[in-house]
């Protein structure tokens, strides 16, 4: 495979993002990634991209067919008990059940390819309760 004129291939790695609620003020989600993640990515020789959010299996195979490895991120967030067997308690903080069911899915998908993987804070913590 020839290499880019600019030196060899950086290893793409998908980034997974939060997603903004929508407000009166701005109707329109969005993903959002701090910007240390990507940052990191690049200083250590690689390509970020944001993995945007998707319920079909399909695409999110054609998505990690074209990636080196995948970065989990965190979050100001608890992941839902019932992912871990538990029931919600005294304590728990806000959940994402549409982030932590595709961060899980991405995660799964992720292991079959033998892709590596990086969790960050709650990306480390879904790991932990995936595994």
């Amino acid at each position: 495979m020839p290499q880019p004129a600019n030196g060899p291939r950086r290893p793409s790695i998908a980034i997974t993002p939060d997603v903004s609620t929508p407000t009166p003020e701005a109707p329109h989600a969005k993903y959002e990634v701090k910007s240390a993640y990507a940052d990191a990515v690049t200083r250590a020789g690689g390509l970020p991209f944001i993995l945007p959010y998707s319920e079909d299996h399909a695409l999110l195979e054609a998505w990690l067919e074209r990636v080196s490895g995948v970065l989990i991120t965190g979050g100001a967030f608890d992941i839902p008990p019932e992912e871990y067997g538990e029931q919600p308690r005294e304590g728990l903080g806000p959940v994402k059940r549409e982030r932590t069911r595709f961060e899980r899915e991405v995660l799964k998908l992720a292991l079959e390819r033998r892709l590596p993987v990086l969790g960050v804070c709650g990306g480390m913590q879904l790991l932990n309760v995936a595994l």
